[in-house]
């Protein structure tokens, strides 16, 4: 990243809209004499095609600079209502909260789940009725996602890391410190079955597109494969050097992706042969395609001066773009369903938008 592409990007990662009015016209300027005369840019990396457009904040305008992190994201099928999960003062406390939020406008709708444990994961069902939360005191709490009125809740025996609703909507799954995975009936909120194998704790769980497959991925540094409607295991996908932490089935369900904290890889999921590999020197936190299958982003934690958002072309098999999003590293991703913004959440408290 050259010294005008740094400043384009401090000035657009921070919403301070009205200085950045004011000095549109003079930024500008700067970028057409950088350009003109400036060092040569041949070794540079490409411009971005993905840049930052806007910034959501995330506090409300009664609330500003009070959040401490952000550390989960999720969008409807609409792409109009986003949900964040992050450390929320309110009351003159601090909770951990579900924020849900009108996407076009930033409008903060409303306000759900207080709780004193972290909140690690948070997902829409496809139908848009409800929202499911995972929390790090063992339970998964589902949500009237138009009203915001609890429905119910469901219980592991340790925290749970990651929920997910089947695209047929017909199951919701757990995955837990305890080393299980459950599966719910959404509308009855009973267990339909314990799914156990892994060996360490369980910390994401993803379904295929036609809900037919499970992947479940572990601290044991496996992904699993499980038929959810009789909970047979498929197979073992073994290989990665460090827990995984985070999985995405591509669109067409043929490859999955996985994060762990050495690095990522992609799968065929019906050989379960590896496709691609890369290492990484910081962990990955989160991985997802765009929904036209052709990019995959890639989140991971880093420090002030490291790259935390990559998007990897998956036609060429390699990072096209890279993006220091976060100056504590990106906790979660998520793409609106059309495909046309990338959302990450970090611990510095920020929500990113990328178009």
């Amino acid at each position: 990243m050259n010294s005008a592409e740094i400043l384009v990007h401090k000035f657009l990662g921070y919403p301070f809209w009205s200085q950045l009015l004011l000095t549109l016209g003079s930024l500008v300027a700067l970028i057409a004499i950088w350009t003109a005369c400036g060092p040569s840019t041949q070794h540079a990396p490409e411009p971005p095609s993905f840049p930052p457009l806007k910034a959501l904040s995330t506090a409300d305008r009664q609330f500003p600079q009070q959040e401490k992190s952000v550390d989960a994201v999720a969008f409807d099928l609409s792409g109009r209502w986003m949900a964040t999960a992050g450390n929320y003062h309110w009351q003159g406390n601090y909770n951990w909260q579900v924020l849900i939020w009108d996407f076009q406008t930033g409008e903060l709708v409303r306000r759900l789940a207080f709780q004193r444990k972290p909140i690690t994961s948070v997902v829409f069902s496809r139908d848009r009725r409800i929202l499911a939360t995972a929390s790090k005191n063992g339970e998964v709490a589902l949500w009237d996602a138009t009203t915001g009125a609890h429905i119910r809740s469901l219980r592991h025996k340790d925290a749970v890391r990651s929920v997910a609703f089947s695209p047929d909507g017909r199951a919701l799954a757990s995955a837990s410190a305890d080393r299980s995975v459950k599966l719910w009936d959404i509308e009855m909120g009973r267990e339909l079955r314990t799914l156990q194998g892994h060996s360490d704790v369980v910390n994401a769980v993803a379904f295929s597109p036609d809900s037919r497959i499970l992947a479940t991925a572990s601290s044991d540094k496996t992904v699993r494969l499980w038929n959810p409607e009789t909970g047979e295991l498929i197979r073992t996908l073994a290989g990665h050097k460090a827990p995984v932490v985070a999985l995405g089935f591509r669109p067409d369900g043929k490859v999955l992706a996985s994060g762990s904290g050495a690095g990522y890889k992609l799968w065929d999921v019906r050989t379960g042969a590896e496709i691609l590999a890369q290492s990484r020197r910081v962990a990955v936190t989160a991985v997802a395609f765009r929904p036209d299958g052709q990019i995959l982003a890639i989140a991971h934690s880093g420090d002030e001066n490291a790259w935390n958002v990559d998007f990897l072309d998956l036609d060429e098999g390699r990072t096209v773009q890279s993006f220091a999003a976060h100056w504590i590293g990106a906790s979660a991703i998520a793409w609106v369903p059309d495909g046309s913004w990338l959302v990450s959440v970090g611990r510095d408290g920020g929500i990113r938008c990328w178009h």
